[in-house]
């Protein structure tokens, strides 16, 4: 007999209401011909992000923190049935000691109010928040010229969706997504990066 082990969550983190997880953590790997300096630098330039996801339409640099720390706007488009999204995320940038580089998303409590009196969005937009996702660059030992490439994310992507069947359209959705985006990715080094 198969038995679930309940995953615990660390002190201070997790859902507020663990009970009611409906959507899927997603994570995507896979080798890529690029070195993870140069990966890095890719996903740090917002003018090219169309490149590798087509989901996202709009994407906005608010303001920077310090070197490292910025926090983005983002917008999708219509994804099959659902309304356009909007999101607001810290993004962090780091490099490790062994030459490891991460980008890392965390959901930001960002109205826009100010952008959306100034006319800059409007509200066809429905609020999701990316409450976790990142880019880990692993070097590949031996290969300098090559990353092993994760993609991590984790979404509520709001509005009506917020519910048990809007979960299980999502969950589809997102379950080819990291398949795709290293599909993507490795286009987009074949084209030059």
């Amino acid at each position: 007999k198969k038995t679930k082990k309940a995953f615990k969550w660390p002190h201070g983190g997790g859902p507020v209401e663990p009970d009611k997880i409906r959507f899927d953590a997603i994570m995507g790997t896979g080798l890529i011909n690029a070195s993870p300096k140069d990966l890095f630098e890719f996903f740090k330039d917002v003018s090219r992000v169309h490149e590798y996801n087509e989901f996202c339409v709009e994407l906005e640099d608010l303001g920077w923190l310090d070197s490292q720390t910025k926090i983005s706007w983002s917008a999708t488009n219509y994804l099959g049935p659902l309304s356009p999204r909007d999101f607001v995320t810290r993004v962090h940038f780091a490099k490790l000691p062994d030459g490891t580089h991460i980008v890392g998303n965390l959901a930001e409590d960002f109205h826009c109010t100010d952008q959306r009196e100034k006319g800059r969005y409007t509200d066809r937009y429905v609020r999701m928040e990316v409450l976790m996702g990142g880019s880990i660059f692993r070097p590949v030992p031996g290969n300098p010229h090559m990353t092993n490439y994760s993609g991590i994310s984790y979404s509520n992507p709001g509005g009506m969706i917020d519910s048990a069947i809007g979960a299980f359209v999502v969950n589809n959705i997102a379950a080819r997504a990291p398949i795709e985006l290293v599909e993507k990715l490795r286009k987009c080094v074949k084209k030059g990066i």
